[in-house]
């Protein structure tokens, strides 16, 4: 391209001197300096890696200043050559070249030093954009792996102490209410099924968060008995929606936990899911003693909340919100606001 508008220029040129040529040699004569830039340019692009600009301002100009001058010079003298092959002689005007000097004149290395300051500037930018978006690309896996990370230290989580609660709950009842005993490890058995059976699944169906969030409560309802009563709240077409994998356990589990477990009365706990516009609303109510300053830090559960959110900023970025407070009349509630999504198949069906 540049050696296409370089040349409709020297054609008009020797036009106007009387020595007019065929468009496709002048075509020829300008494309070929250009080319001999196309050569030297892989020595240009090794600049950045060679002489990092963050090295130094004034190193990185001494460095570049010298080698300009003598790929410059090179060029000058390669392009000149190229030319005398191609028959062409010097421009039909008054300067020329100083005698003396040749095709190297002090005119001429200016425009190099143009040329070549272009090339390096560009090679610079385009080495230092690719440069950061390795880097956000590493941050972003390396983000990736720690929040999955997280995700697996959750489960895990999840196993130590549910699995030996639940089980020293089922020994105890083994003598007097054997029944209830089977009933309780069939169901932790389920639990842990479920837990381990959308591992690396980042979004899941609403509808198998509930199945797992039912599997846990089922549990310590065996547990707790008349002491946790549950309702569960979902509105109708919401059961295909996507959400985080593992995101309603630590929800429920912090409600238990802070509400039904240092409670001696019955304690109520709704999980409710509804949309407002394009958000889904999933809400985790008790009706305990509500979140004393500063006990959510204390508490193990601190530990789930927390990588949740992490986990909701690593999928949704700043589009979400994760709020644990007191509700009015006594009580706590957890609040998550999503961004609606169906999965694909179900978003054509209910587009058709």
């Amino acid at each position: 391209m540049v050696g296409g508008i370089f040349a409709v220029q020297y054609h008009t040129v020797l036009a106007e001197a009387g020595r007019a040529m065929p468009y496709w040699r002048a075509f020829l004569i300008q494309t070929g300096p250009w080319y001999v830039w196309v050569a030297l340019l892989p020595l240009v692009l090794q600049m950045p890696i060679r002489w990092p600009a963050c090295n130094g301002i004034p190193r990185f100009i001494v460095m570049n200043t010298a080698i300009g001058a003598v790929l410059g010079t090179v060029h000058l003298l390669v392009s000149a050559r190229l030319l005398a092959l191609l028959g062409d002689s010097a421009w039909p005007m008054s300067a020329g070249f100083p005698p003396g000097w040749g095709p190297v004149s002090m005119a001429s290395m200016a425009g190099e030093f143009i040329i070549y300051w272009m090339l390096v500037g560009l090679t610079y930018v385009s080495y230092y954009h690719q440069v950061l978006d390795n880097e956000r690309l590493r941050s972003a896996e390396l983000k990736a792996k720690v929040v999955t990370a997280e995700l697996t230290a959750l489960r895990a989580q999840l196993c130590p102490h549910f699995l030996f609660n639940t089980l020293n709950s089922a020994c105890g009842l083994i003598p007097s209410d054997p029944e209830r005993a089977e009933t309780m490890i069939a169901r932790l058995s389920q639990l842990l099924r479920l837990a381990l059976q959308t591992d690396g699944v980042d979004l899941v169906p609403l509808t198998d968060e509930l199945e797992f969030a039912r599997a846990y409560l089922d549990v310590e309802h065996l547990r707790f008995q008349e002491r946790l009563r549950v309702t569960i709240d979902v509105a109708p077409g919401l059961q295909d929606a996507l959400v985080p994998n593992f995101l309603l356990q630590p929800l429920v589990e912090n409600a238990v936990h802070h509400a039904v477990a240092p409670s001696r009365g019955p304690c109520s706990l709704w999980l409710v899911v509804e949309q407002r516009g394009s958000s889904l609303v999933i809400e985790v109510r008790d009706d305990g003693p509500g979140v004393q300053p500063g006990a959510l830090e204390r508490r193990r559960g601190a530990i789930g909340l927390k990588t949740t959110r992490a986990r909701l900023e690593h999928i949704y970025g700043s589009g979400y919100s994760l709020t644990v407070s007191n509700r009015t009349g006594g009580g706590a509630v957890a609040e998550v606001i999503l961004p609606f999504r169906l999965a694909p198949d179900t978003a054509e069906v209910v587009a058709a």
